[in-house]
């Protein structure tokens, strides 16, 4: 056996990081190196063990979230301040009436104030909307990064599949519109914390969502949730359905192992989670959750902020990346892209086990920024952490 790789640390000598290796692939850069252990994917960045004046620093440093919770909250008091001003202004008090006879300046205006108040914009002018394609890589990255973190921390890891169906009376707005409502009445009932969906068309046009919900689902009680919020638009007279047969919904379905050769098991719901159904957790993927499709207006894909902040990837030097190959043969000879700037290579098997293993251990810890295991179910932390160390 030949030396391993502790991707955890930046030994001396290694070299430079020209080597990205993904959960898809292997990108060798030929001009640029990577600065960072660590690719972020979403708003975390990785400060810490991944230059080589801090090899012995045991600790991730995620300052970027950080500024994003401040940057957030001096923006919503701004609008506050705003808010009260223009309230002040409309409505003013005693106290303020008199100030302004003595000329006294009582208010400091963020902005001058316009001669006349903004008015609403007409409920006739039309959206831009701006078509758009599901990135079908980093779903599965995602994906595959998160069956890899429930796998190395969670004590009983579960990862469903649900399919959502409407009617043909509902149209891409509408649906995005139920779905944006059913995740988040799912969220405050406690159903489910974490989720991933990606918008499909049926041959007749009618939208189709495939939602990766992390634990187990109730599917009556999910059910229930999205027939109220289509009675509720069919009240409003917003969907061109009865009201009987909205309340007849029963259109979201769990993924189960209807390919096996047992008629028995075929009714069986599937854990994607689990390491023994990895061959069908491919096959699901490729069939359906990353099969590409014609570009369509608005959002095609989205999940929880949590689990956008997964990392994907980690750079490697070239004598590391060369250890890897030669422990695993994992890596093919000839490249599958190639220019002037990158080479791109695929595995032969998938992943290596090192890789997968890290960046569970690693998205594990980003999870646990943001919630605690109260039993099987996650729960958010009153602050999260900033600070984690792997």
């Amino acid at each position: 056996m030949g030396p391993k790789i502790d991707l955890t640390k930046y030994p001396p000598g290694a070299g430079v990081l020209e080597v990205k290796a993904g959960l898809n692939g292997v990108l060798l850069l030929k001009k640029q190196s990577l600065r960072q252990r660590f690719i972020p994917n979403g708003k975390l960045i990785v400060s810490g063990s991944t230059i080589i004046e801090k090899i012995n620093e045991p600790e991730l440093y995620i300052s970027a979230a950080k500024r994003f919770e401040a940057d957030y909250s001096i923006h919503q008091e701004q609008k506050r301040k705003e808010a009260r001003r223009w309230f002040d202004l409309r409505h003013p008090t005693k106290e303020m009436k008199a100030a302004a006879l003595q000329k006294v300046s009582i208010l400091i205006p963020f902005k001058k104030i316009p001669d006349h108040l903004p008015t609403k914009k007409p409920a006739d002018q039309e959206k831009k909307t701006s078509l758009q394609v599901a990135n079908t890589k980093k779903i599965r990255s995602l994906i595959t990064s998160m069956a890899h973190a429930l796998a190395y921390g969670h004590p009983n890891p579960w990862l469903s599949f649900v399919t959502i169906t409407f009617e043909p009376a509902i149209n891409d707005e509408m649906s995005k519109k139920l779905l944006n409502t059913w995740l988040t009445r799912c969220k405050q009932l406690q159903y489910f914390e974490l989720f991933l969906w990606r918008m499909e068309k049926q041959k007749n046009g009618t939208p189709h969502y495939h939602v990766v919900i992390v634990g187990k689902v109730d599917i009556q009680k999910i059910n229930k949730v999205m027939t109220t919020a289509i009675c509720y638009q069919v009240r409003k007279k917003k969907i061109n359905i009865h009201l009987s047969k909205a309340k007849r919904y029963n259109g979201i379905d769990l993924a189960k192992d209807r390919r096996n050769p047992d008629p028995k098991k075929r009714k069986m719901v599937l854990n994607f989670a689990d390491p023994k159904n990895a061959g069908k957790l491919s096959w699901y993927l490729s069939k359906y959750l990353t099969k590409k499709d014609e570009p369509g207006e608005g959002r095609q894909w989205a999940c929880s902020r949590q689990w956008s902040s997964f990392f994907t990837a980690v750079s490697l030097s070239k004598n590391e990346a060369q250890i890897m190959s030669r422990e695993t043969a994992a890596i093919d000879i000839f490249p599958r892209f190639e220019n002037d700037y990158c080479k791109f290579f695929r595995y032969r098997a998938g992943p290596p086990f090192a890789l997968c293993r890290m960046l569970g251990r690693v998205n594990w810890k980003v999870l646990m920024m943001y919630f605690t295991l109260d039993g099987n179910k996650f729960v958010h932390r009153q602050e999260p952490l900033y600070k984690i160390t792997i």
